[in-house]
């Protein structure tokens, strides 16, 4: 999943990339089951900001449910700037109970961090890859 987040990334580029993780939910476990690549639907400045496309979030979540899974996350890239929330990204987190991923292309290897956030701050979480 990891490769495939960085892939996306790397292929939206100057653009920032976006999509949901959908997964399954055991009590404190939280397992990510699949990666859902998504359009960077931003009408502004996409290579600072990123708007999840409301069609595709839809049937993103359609198809998880159908599949028994559920969105536990989402993702997105930071083109230049460091894997960690940016003051847009909290302001705009919608859902507290989902994991925030952020892939940052800045330096010479990608790198992933995951995030809890809520009511404008953050923390980061573990991200444990097979």
């Amino acid at each position: 999943m990891f490769e495939e987040i960085c892939a996306h990334a790397r292929a939206c580029e100057p653009e920032e990339s976006c999509g949901l993780i959908a997964g399954l939910v055991d009590g404190d476990v939280v397992r990510a089951e699949r990666v859902i690549c998504m359009t960077n639907a931003e009408p502004g400045d996409r290579s600072v900001r990123y708007l999840l496309d409301a069609g595709e979030q839809f049937k993103a979540m359609r198809s998880a449910e159908a599949d028994g899974l559920e969105i536990i996350g989402a993702f997105h890239s930071h083109v230049r700037s460091p894997a960690r929330p940016s003051e847009t990204d909290l302001a705009l987190a919608a859902y507290p109970e989902w994991a925030w991923l952020i892939v940052s292309l800045g330096g010479s290897e990608p790198e992933l961090k995951a995030y809890s956030i809520e009511d404008g701050t953050y923390e980061e979480i573990p991200v444990h890859w097979p």
